[in-house]
């Protein structure tokens, strides 16, 4: 594959991820620090993006740098998502702090222990 057609495809992924995310490209480029014009040249594929601007779009968008690569990589081994996805986890944890009870924060635990063994097979499904 050769290099325009990748930054193509990694260009219309950034937009559809973008897009999804209900962002314009001045939003995008106020939170990696460039013009919109940049983010605008990515997503045609004038430009190509960096590693540093890619990991930092798969964490504003919560998805992975493979999500904003599928398809430009072609027959290469994706790298598996790690289970324990930082972004899912700061995003579950942010949402867990906010709750002020600690009734309700202990039901919390108790439905996700319950979810955990029913996943497992461990638990009876009383749900």
């Amino acid at each position: 594959m050769e290099q325009n057609e990748i930054r193509t495809i990694i260009g219309r992924n950034i937009r559809h991820r973008r897009q999804l995310a209900g962002l314009s490209q001045a939003a995008v480029g106020h939170h990696l620090g460039i013009t919109f014009q940049q983010v605008q040249k990515y997503e045609n594929g004038t430009n190509g993006i960096n590693c540093d601007k890619l990991i930092e779009l798969a964490a504003l968008f919560h998805c992975t740098v493979n999500d904003l690569c599928r398809e430009a990589i072609g027959d290469l081994p994706l790298v598996p998502e790690h289970p324990w996805n930082p972004y899912k986890v700061h995003n579950l944890l942010s949402s867990f702090n906010r709750i002020r009870s600690h009734g309700i924060r202990n039901r919390v635990c108790g439905m996700v222990r319950t979810i955990a063994d029913l996943a497992s097979g461990e638990g009876k499904e009383t749900l």
